[in-house]
């Protein structure tokens, strides 16, 4: 998370960071809910923390004396749709130096939107979801979920990790051999991300995942988002032309049941995908399903975590270096993920109804294009997530569009 966070600062952004935001009915006492927010904070020492590294070498979350501050800021729009693109203007404002954590709330009359925008090295997606979820529980109930730690430093075992990056090595020197990738990254791009957002109600997301079981098969709803999704942008931006697409797929590595809050808990999947098995998205999904499989047995996505222990010994900017061989410069066109099960279960949040909870991640400078789903309260929610001049607003909407449409 250090060296992605430094490759995307050193690309002009402002970090490795995200949004999620909550689209609620309208909050009147906006000061009762900052005050509950601040009590809340201060019951995690944690979140008063930040990266620091020992002797140069590893880094870790250092913990200082003072309570965490709550950063809680309030606008006004006009409307529902100029809140709408205050929220998404907002990922592109800089967190304060040396703050990991910030709260944006605009009011509209119709609708208020809770942003919360985080760095990856505090929460991952899912531990953002449960973090909102702890401080509603918190808020209705007065109850505090345990701040749960239970993965290991990392810092032993030594023998394991380097067989691990060997492991690693010769998975990604066979991803790139003989592929004739097809990538976007010749175009000039501007230090700013912009997001094309679409939401499916309940309904229509029962329609996506009975096409998917005729598709790709019982519970395999990422093969099929992702065999979609690789098509439509294929088909926009390669059709015809030979050659093979890598995308990286984020993995959840938390145990089963675990509902860990803190710090990054994600590793990959990488798909290479050939241009004549993306012509037909039955193959496709086939395809994908495969490798999925393949990694997963082969142990590609642990392998990954446990390589990724040896960067933290190294100089930051070597560290990141490595991670630019393997994730930068002309392999991935775009990054996914998919998050299918909420960590946010509740119908209302802080006395407010819940209409809708998405995210707006800000995708890595390299591949400078992601594709994200994630679901609440039955519907699904698809996030385009690009930078400026990687492409232009309008082939984002149409590959929205293209994506929608082949969905059902």
């Amino acid at each position: 998370m250090q060296a992605l966070d430094l490759q995307a600062k050193d690309a002009g952004l402002h970090g490795n960071y995200s949004q999620l935001v909550l689209e609620l009915s309208p909050v009147d006492d906006y000061a009762f809910l900052r005050g509950k927010l601040a009590g809340f904070l201060e019951s995690y020492p944690l979140l008063s923390g930040l990266p620091a590294r020992s002797l140069n070498l590893c880094p870790y979350w250092a913990l200082k004396k003072n309570k965490p501050v709550l950063h809680f800021n309030v606008d006004t729009a006009a409307d529902i749709l100029q809140a709408r693109e205050l929220v998404k203007a907002y990922l592109n404002v800089p967190l304060p130096a040396q703050t990991y954590l910030v709260f944006y709330l605009i009011n509209s009359e119709a609708r208020s939107f809770l942003a919360m925008k985080f760095d990856h090295r505090l929460f991952d997606a899912r531990g953002a979801e449960l973090f909102l979820a702890a401080f509603n529980r918190y808020y209705v109930e007065g109850v505090l979920a345990p701040a749960e730690l239970t993965a290991e430093a990392g810092l032993s075992r030594w023998g394991e990790k380097f067989a691990a990056g060997k492991t690693v090595n010769r998975f990604f020197l066979a991803l790139r051999r003989n592929l004739g990738l097809l990538n976007l990254n010749k175009r000039p791009v501007r230090a700013r991300v912009k997001f094309v957002t679409c939401h499916f109600s309940a309904f229509e997301f029962k329609s996506i995942e009975g096409k998917s079981e005729e598709i790709a098969g019982h519970m395999m709803l990422m093969p099929y988002l992702l065999a979609v999704s690789t098509q439509a942008l294929y088909n926009q931006f390669f059709a015809g032309r030979e050659g093979s697409l890598i995308v990286p797929v984020n993995l959840d590595m938390r145990k089963k049941g675990s509902e860990e809050i803190f710090f990054n808990h994600v590793s990959f999947l990488f798909f290479q995908l050939l241009s004549r098995e993306i012509e037909d998205i039955k193959t496709l999904a086939s395809v994908i399903s495969r490798k999925w499989f393949d990694q997963t047995k082969n142990g590609i996505p642990k392998a990954l975590q446990d390589a990724s222990m040896l960067l933290r010994i190294m100089p930051l900017s070597l560290s990141a270096q490595l991670l630019r061989r393997f994730l930068g410069g002309d392999m991935a066109v775009f990054s996914f993920s998919c998050l299918a099960e909420s960590g946010y279960a509740a119908d209302d949040f802080a006395g407010s109804k819940v209409y809708n909870l998405f995210h707006l991640p800000v995708v890595p400078p390299a591949p400078g294009v992601g594709i994200f789903f994630t679901s609440y309260k039955g519907g699904l929610n698809l996030t385009i997530s690009y930078l400026d001049g990687k492409m232009t607003g309008d082939e984002a909407s149409r590959l929205a569009a293209y994506i929608k449409d082949s969905l059902f």
